[in-house]
């Protein structure tokens, strides 16, 4: 098996991605990016009923227990 990578610079690239391309085995996503936050990307994933299957993690450097919770409230798989 390959292993296919795509990275995005921000958060409206990574949602046009996933809108135009295959659709990945999992999504990962830095909260903090720019133009549009990850806590809004995974927002957009869950709403669109072709996306909101997909498994999401979520990566940050913060530590910070809030942003650990509201990413698992927003269906985050993983952070």
């Amino acid at each position: 098996t390959s292993v296919r990578v795509r990275i995005c610079e921000d958060g409206p690239s990574a949602l046009a991605e996933l809108r135009a391309q295959a659709l990945p085995d999992v999504v990962i996503l830095g909260l903090n990016m720019p133009r549009m936050s990850g806590f809004d990307v995974i927002r957009e994933i869950r709403a669109s009923a072709g996306l909101r299957h997909l498994p999401v993690v979520n990566l940050s450097t913060s530590g910070n227990a809030d942003d650990e919770a509201r990413a698992f409230d927003l269906l985050a798989r993983s952070y």
